[in-house]
């Protein structure tokens, strides 16, 4: 599959994917093979993208990671005398205390799966760092997923995820994937990081290029759209 046939995938409405394919895609494009094409495809692509409005979110080379002290506090209270790290345990605590910004379980349970797949991937960590990944995901969640659930259109939610990227993010796009958001994740360089975390494929699909190379130049110039005000 060439990388114009995933776009063309993803800009399908869902009720005109075939078969097994009506949920959400979830595309890793890693490498080109020539380089004015691919640039000239992903640009057009996003502009595709933004006529979606809010449900299409675009983020080159990094999440930035919100601040929201009262938020924060309120994870690090409901957090308060658990001990241990396990995943159902910490996303019930979560729930009781009323952090997840939407009444269903998709949210809880997406969570949970994150969880188990970071102490799989972090067999050391503690529980700073277990709660540390809560709270950024958390943090996360409750920036983006509001605008992008309110909607009722029949279109999945579209997330393209341009450049290099940290473990955490990688995480974050699973979760995105997970809640029913088409996801393509573009690096002309490596796949390196986001192996790490979903080791054998399990949450994406890769694409891979003859060429891997960093550019200098971004394909999409356009400024993201202003990220939703967080709830107090």
């Amino acid at each position: 599959m060439k990388i114009g046939d995933v776009f063309q995938k993803v800009l399908l409405p869902v009720q005109e994917r075939t078969q097994g394919g009506q949920g959400a895609y979830f595309y890793r494009l890693i490498g080109f093979d020539d380089q004015a094409e691919f640039l000239q495809q992903v640009t057009w692509l996003h502009q595709e993208l933004l006529q979606l409005g809010d449900l299409y979110l675009y983020f080159s080379n990094q999440f930035p990671v919100p601040f929201n002290k009262i938020l924060t506090d309120k994870i690090t209270q409901a957090l308060i005398g658990l001990t241990g790290t396990e995943p159902r345990a910490i996303c019930d605590r979560l729930d009781q205390a009323k952090l997840f910004p939407a009444a269903n379980n998709a949210i809880k349970n997406s969570l949970q799966i994150l969880l188990e797949l970071y102490i799989e991937n972090e067999p050391e960590s503690n529980e700073g760092m277990v709660k540390n990944f809560v709270s950024k995901m958390l943090l996360w969640i409750h920036l983006y997923i509001p605008a992008l659930a309110q909607s009722k259109a029949k279109e999945n939610p579209k997330v393209l995820y341009y450049g290099d990227i940290k473990k955490h993010a990688v995480y974050f796009l699973i979760l995105l994937s997970k809640l029913g958001c088409d996801v393509i994740y573009i690096n002309p360089y490596s796949d390196a990081v986001y192996q790490r975390v979903d080791r054998k494929s399990r949450f994406s699909k890769v694409i891979e290029g003859r060429i891997k190379s960093k550019l200098t130049e971004l394909p999409i110039k356009a400024t993201p759209k202003a990220a939703p005000a967080l709830p107090p």
